[in-house]
């Protein structure tokens, strides 16, 4: 298809769309890739026909949207009912989520007309996973309605966009790239940008899977180029935070404070490293973002405008780090040498009095930008729940997986088990565990040593040495880590006394 190089030139059209799906991706010559995706394409056709029609009305969506979808209804084929069927029994009352399980499922997709799952269903988000029963209906749809031929037919209108757009984007991340003045290390990871006319124009989506990122915009994809460059902020500055864990969580008595900020998505106020991600990002927005004529005071005092209304929406210490950027504008190191310096320099003491006084703004003053939401498996998503202490999202995760006949169920059971363990239930806990070995394939191997090991220690602290004992040699046929192993090892030999049954390292830890 089309690809977009950064620091070389261009790469050739043939073989870039292939390399851009998720899943395992081979180093390429550029890491910034404006793609095209025949398997998103497939997916949003079929829900178009199935009843899709959030923003076909829209003042800037495509005219291409209604003639595809008045193209393919006209050919009335039996398939059509049931992908109705299917779409109704799935729609979500919020019409981003409901678009959102779609492009997560598209991106998971192989080529078609198989549309292989690039991960088994009890790996897969839990978004993607509560549609994934459309695959046999996709492929059915992608025959009958002859979906490669329409693919050939269309796909010239969304390489046309891509020639047209590479030069803005392109100049536009060029000027983060020089700015952060980080060498070529990303060489192995992937921005991808997607155009797509077939989904809604007012909303953009935004994933990363392992190190690589994704984001579906409209056709009409310079309008959406503050999304591309905050998304692509993400892409870089998220890594790099995560290095040092132990600077974000210094962060953590500022989160209850800024609970209370009205404009605040519930996603920040429970997630601190993607609140101090996010603060860190909008400090460098406001530093690029370009104010043409403008003189240098003024320019000053409108990207002070900027941080302000970030701060009153709740992002609080963005003020610190648009302020520390400015000794960097003058310092000779490469964000990577100064970010943790600068970072460890917070006067946490004073971002807490700071945020103590806020006069928080009842709604954001701008639109907020796509998000990077990680695309990852239902397991995944609720211990990073369960991490930030949001029990009640766990149990939302998990009575959604429940409901669905094809939700990872072993997975949602040993979620509400871990909950109830950390509430002082082990009597539920240990009903939860059953049920999650009871129902667990051989192959989750996380949720079988792990729901071993807690059934262990419960039975243990009971006084019940023998079956603690066939617990921990359970835990350790399957165990996953060396932590697990460690643990299952350590309880065959002696058993476990003290503390409570749910009291074990991290189970993500090596």
């Amino acid at each position: 298809m089309a690809a977009l190089a950064l620091s070389a030139e261009a790469l050739p059209r043939t073989g870039a769309a292939r390399q851009a799906r998720v899943g395992p991706v081979e180093t390429m010559r550029t890491n910034v890739v404006l793609d095209t995706n025949p398997s998103l394409f497939a997916v949003l056709a079929a829900i178009n026909v199935g009843g899709y029609d959030a923003g076909l009305n829209a003042p800037h969506a495509s005219p291409l949207r209604a003639k595809l979808r008045d193209q393919l209804l006209a050919k009335n084929l039996p398939i059509y009912g049931e992908l109705r069927m299917f779409y109704a029994a799935h729609r979500e009352a919020d019409s981003a989520a409901d678009l959102a399980q779609y492009i997560s499922l598209g991106l998971l997709l192989g080529d078609p007309p198989d549309f292989k799952l690039n991960l088994p269903l009890q790996d897969m988000p839990p978004d993607a996973a509560r549609v994934a029963g459309l695959v046999p209906l996709l492929q059915r749809f992608y025959a009958d309605a002859n979906l490669a031929e329409v693919w050939q037919q269309y796909k010239p209108v969304y390489e046309q966009a891509i020639d047209r757009y590479a030069p803005e984007v392109r100049r536009v991340l060029q000027q983060v790239d020089l700015y952060f003045r980080l060498p070529q290390a990303y060489l192995g990871r992937q921005f991808v940008i997607l155009p797509e006319f077939l989904a809604s124009p007012v909303e953009t989506h935004a994933r990363n899977y392992m190190e690589n990122y994704f984001i579906v915009v409209p056709l009409d994809v310079g309008s959406q180029i503050d999304d591309i460059r905050h998304t692509y902020l993400h892409y870089v500055l998220d890594p790099l935070v995560a290095k040092y864990p132990d600077i974000v969580e210094r962060t953590r008595p500022v989160l209850p404070l800024v609970a209370r900020a009205p404009a605040l998505d519930k996603q920040f106020k429970s997630n601190l490293r993607l609140f101090y991600t996010e603060c860190l990002v909008r400090a460098v927005e406001a530093r690029l973002t370009p104010m043409p004529g403008a003189t240098p005071a003024a320019r000053s005092a409108a990207r002070e405008k900027l941080v302000k209304q970030d701060v009153d929406e709740g992002f609080v210490l963005t003020q610190f780090f648009f302020d520390s950027l400015k000794d960097y504008d003058r310092d000779v190191l490469n964000f990577s040498e100064f970010y943790p310096q600068a970072a460890y320099m917070m006067d946490i003491g004073h971002e807490e009095a700071e945020a103590r006084h806020i006069r928080f703004a009842a709604a954001p003053p701008h639109p907020e930008p796509a998000q990077p939401q990680p695309l990852m498996s239902l397991l995944e998503a609720g211990e990073q729940r369960l991490a930030a202490g949001d029990f009640e999202g766990v149990t939302t995760l998990t009575a959604g997986a429940l409901a669905d006949p094809n939700g990872d169920h072993p997975a949602a059971y040993f979620l509400m088990a871990e909950v109830a363990a950390r509430e002082g239930r082990p009597e539920m806990a240990q009903k939860y565990f059953e049920r999650a070995l009871a129902t667990a394939p051989l192959t989750a191997a996380h949720v079988r040593t792990w729901s071993n090991i807690y059934l262990a220690r419960i039975f243990d602290l009971e006084q019940k040495r023998d079956q603690a004992v066939a617990h921990y040699r359970a835990a350790l046929a399957t165990a996953d880590t060396s932590a697990s192993r460690s643990i299952a090892l350590e309880g065959i030999r002696q058993p476990f006394t003290t503390g409570r049954a749910h009291a074990a390292p991290n189970p993500k830890s090596p």
